[in-house]
């Protein structure tokens, strides 16, 4: 670098004139300096003073090797700069305030949800360059009326404070492994039925189209974002509360058949897949996978031999138990009465 101009200097005072380009909007800018383009550097900070007006001669004048050599135009410079970037965040402000113009770079994070809000609301877009204030007012007011109309009770009636807070990040946390859990499993089922209805022979040859929408839905759904927060707990009310069944059959209009079994509107099993209660699969003990195996070569057994003994009623095992000594029936011996013997009153013979 030249005598007395630094690269911190440098870096130093074109941050300053970043800072006053984008809030004046003007043209010239001052490039990034370093040991190879010093020259350019200063000519570049020549025409940003030209554009600001600066009315310092010893900062515009002169040879442009030497001019801010000494420690006094050195500090005069990092003065006027300071004094600019002052001068143009309160233009700056005044008009926001005024609604003369719109930031598009403050509240990047805030402005999709507010159009988010006004979407829902049904509040119509403003043209042309409208006060901020009054469209938060708009938007306060419109919330307000929604409000009292509605007689939902919230769910979330405890007060927040320091003390809760965590707690409640917490249970958001929760809602949303919960939530996108539930949209794994629903990815699950959906791909396992549309797997099942493919075993069908006339639906094989629409495997490709079938296999393209399924696809498209799985894609749609892996969109979804899983992200619960404190406002969505705030917004919660107690509509909520009330579950009705995929499998309804005020639902089931267009899918109602004679053959179908829910078509009587019987309540259905309970499926479960609930993400909270799913436990995987427990691994057999060396007991039944002895019971497992022995069932199996039974199996087989008999089906080499071409048999297959069909098991007992509860009536002829009770029956069998009690003519199994020397086929006598259980009512006395071969010429049976009513007493314990062969006849009337005697004993039988054995």
């Amino acid at each position: 670098m030249s005598d007395g101009v630094t690269i911190e200097f440098a870096t130093r005072i074109t941050a300053q004139c970043a800072e006053i380009r984008d809030l004046y909007e003007i043209e010239e800018y001052v490039r990034q300096p370093n040991e190879q383009n010093l020259i350019e550097f200063l000519y570049d900070l020549s025409a940003f003073l030209l554009e600001l007006e600066c009315p310092h001669e010893e900062l515009t004048c002169g040879d442009i090797t030497t001019r801010f050599s000494s420690q006094s135009s050195r500090d005069l410079l990092s003065s006027f700069l300071a004094s600019e970037v002052k001068t143009a965040r309160l233009v700056t402000l005044r008009k926001i305030e005024s609604g003369e113009i719109v930031s598009e770079k403050r509240d990047l994070e805030l402005t999709p949800v507010i159009d988010a809000a006004f979407r829902t609301l049904d509040i119509p877009k403003h043209t042309g360059n409208v006060n901020e204030w009054k469209l938060l007012e708009t938007l306060r007011q419109k919330t307000e009326s929604r409000v009292t109309q509605s007689q939902r009770n919230p769910l979330f009636k405890a007060t927040l404070d320091d003390k809760t807070l965590p707690d409640i990040e917490k249970q958001c946390e929760f809602f949303s492994r919960d939530f996108y859990n539930r949209l794994l499993l629903l990815n699950s089922r959906l791909k396992v039925t549309v797997e099942s209805f493919l075993w069908n022979d006339r639906l094989k040859i629409h495997r490709e189209n079938i296999q393209s929408i399924l696809s498209t839905r799985v894609e749609e759904i892996g969109k979804l974002k899983a992200n619960s927060d404190i406002a969505h707990l705030l917004s919660a009310n107690s509509s909520l509360l009330y579950i009705q069944k995929a499998s309804d059959v005020s639902r089931r209009n267009r899918t109602k058949t004679k053959q179908h079994p829910l078509s009587s509107g019987e309540a259905p099993k309970d499926r479960g897949g609930r993400t909270d209660e799913m436990v995987g699969v427990k691994q057999e003990s060396f007991k039944q996978q002895q019971h497992n195996y022995n069932r199996q070569n039974s199996h087989q057994q008999n089906r080499a031999k071409g048999t297959f003994e069909r098991p007992k009623t509860h009536e002829e095992q009770v029956l069998e138990q009690h003519t199994s000594h020397h086929g006598q029936s259980w009512r006395g011996g071969h010429r049976g009465g009513r007493g314990r013997g062969g006849g009337r009153g005697g004993r039988g013979s054995h």
